[in-house]
């Protein structure tokens, strides 16, 4: 068994790492900000809260404990301004 954290990624978007004995795990992550969470693969459940994360370089919290855990880190979206509909931008009949 290995006791090495494992890393899926798709860069600047997503994130995934399984660390096999619980700890940290350093992350070199594009630009942006991501909301981490915890995932306990044992119960099939994530942990209530999320843990603000930004690149390009982050360490996340101690694991809840020394068992296997999954956390999962996906890329926040700003919110886009807000487009006008095509009839709002037409001009008015009299």
């Amino acid at each position: 068994l290995r006791s090495d954290p494992m890393l899926l990624a798709d860069a600047g978007r997503q994130y995934v790492a399984y660390l096999p004995r619980g700890g940290r795990v350093t992350l070199t992550l594009a630009a942006g900000v991501y909301t981490a969470r915890w995932f306990n693969p044992r119960s099939g459940r994530f942990l209530p809260g999320t843990v603000r994360a930004n690149g390009p370089r982050w360490t996340s919290p101690a694991a809840p404990d020394a068992e296997d855990w999954v956390l999962a880190l996906d890329r926040r979206v700003p919110a886009r301004a807000a487009t006008p509909s095509p009839a709002a931008t037409r001009p008015s009949m009299p």
